[in-house]
């Protein structure tokens, strides 16, 4: 289990304790200092990985080569007296790969990261969850030593959606024929939020891992630099653009989830770029009221605030009264990251077709009108900055 709180916001905010909005658990997966990398390096067994190698890649480090040591993001995490897990990811089924922030930003700029009690304190790279790592299996594969996934390593050409779903059971890679689109909170669990988009692609930096192989879009062919979009299996269950059929998908060049309609505004089936996945369900919440106002994902060990509060904040006022939250007897509650808020998106639910948010129904989320004076529901905050545009952190 995890304790940690998160928060979430929009119009609102939803606090979890390593588990919703702001969260926390009752077997503690954030301690008071995070892990270092050989203690990390220790405890990540490799029995029960797919396919376990020696060296591992991870956000912001150039690939190792075979026999290199493996490379952690956040070495320097305990000596920073940065909150880290402290059981092993192979012990909960979502293991929610951290985000690799480590900065701290206020409404237009990075700013040093402060003490408890002071502005902008309880954001994400205050925080330190399980740090991306990753193995280059040397045969066109990547293993995830978090999720025990393991990937393509090159995406190749864009497809259209309808290839990526019939070119997986034709695909084969290193041996193994049993490879399958991802889910986007499979495809999610790669995202580096070490990555920046700037004004070009000189400028900028992709939000994935440097151990899987990646390019820009083709300006030559009159794409933009960031048409870099990954098409994962998850479908909308409504519609966009005028009742285009839409699924979700990352993209790597600007660091954002979209919906993406199927149907090219320029005519023709829109193209993707596709990294096939093979390994156990990754993604899948096993959810349980604690009938205390709190919700625990036992798949991922966080605990949640269960409803939100109805009230609208600015980020820094999310922050602030996440941090100070006591509710479920816990008092450790603070603002989710972004990847942590995704994990509980339920892709099967949306306002037109369940007339509901995209959450499980054990939580309670606040009804508002949109400015078409139509039912919807609101925005969530997370503690992850988006380093996007001229001035970062803005």
């Amino acid at each position: 289990m995890i304790r940690s709180r998160l928060l979430g916001l929009v119009v609102l905010i939803f606090w979890a304790t390593l588990s919703l909005g702001c969260g926390t658990s009752s077997s503690s997966t954030y301690a008071p200092a995070g892990l270092d990398a050989q203690e990390q390096a220790d405890e990540l067994g490799s029995d029960d990985l797919l396919q376990p190698g020696e060296d591992a890649v991870v956000p912001g480090e150039d690939a190792v080569v075979p026999g290199e040591d493996a490379v952690v993001p956040g070495e320097d995490a305990a000596e920073q007296d940065i909150p880290g897990p402290d059981i092993d990811p192979q012990e909960v089924p979502f293991a929610v790969v951290d985000t690799g922030q480590d900065r701290c930003f206020n409404f237009f700029q990075e700013i040093t990261c402060g003490d408890p009690g002071s502005n902008f304190f309880g954001q994400d790279g205050q925080y330190h969850g399980f740090q991306p790592k990753y193995v280059d299996n040397g045969d066109g594969t990547v293993t995830d030593l978090v999720t025990g996934l393991m990937w393509q390593r090159d995406p190749g050409v864009k497809m259209t959606f309808d290839e990526a779903i019939a070119g997986a059971d034709a695909f084969s890679l290193a041996g193994y024929d049993d490879w399958r689109l991802p889910t986007i909170k499979e495809l999610y669990s790669l995202i580096d939020f070490t990555g920046v988009t700037g004004l070009e692609a000189a400028d900028s930096i992709p939000y994935i891992p440097p151990v899987f192989a990646f390019q820009y879009g083709d300006e030559a062919a009159g794409e933009r630099f960031i048409d870099a979009q990954y098409a994962s299996s998850t479908e909308y269950v409504s519609t966009t653009m005028g009742g285009d059929h839409t699924v979700f998908g990352v993209n790597f060049a600007d660091g954002r989830i979209k919906g993406y309609g199927t149907t090219s505004p320029q005519g023709g089936d829109k193209k993707f770029f596709v990294l096939y996945v093979r390994g156990a369900a990754y993604g899948e919440n096993d959810f349980a009221d604690n009938g205390d106002g709190t919700v625990t994902d036992h798949a991922t060990g966080l605990t949640w605030q269960q409803s939100d509060d109805g009230k609208g904040r600015f980020w820094e006022e999310a922050l602030a009264d996440c941090e100070a939250l006591t509710l479920g007897a816990q008092d450790d509650w603070r603002l989710p990251s972004i990847k942590e808020l995704q994990g509980i998106v339920d892709y099967t639910r949306s306002p037109d077709t369940t007339g509901s948010a995209a959450i499980d129904p054990i939580f309670a989320a606040t009804e508002t009108t949109d400015p078409e004076g139509q039912p919807n529901f609101g925005y969530y905050w997370s503690g992850t900055t988006h380093l996007d545009g001229l001035d970062l952190g803005s």
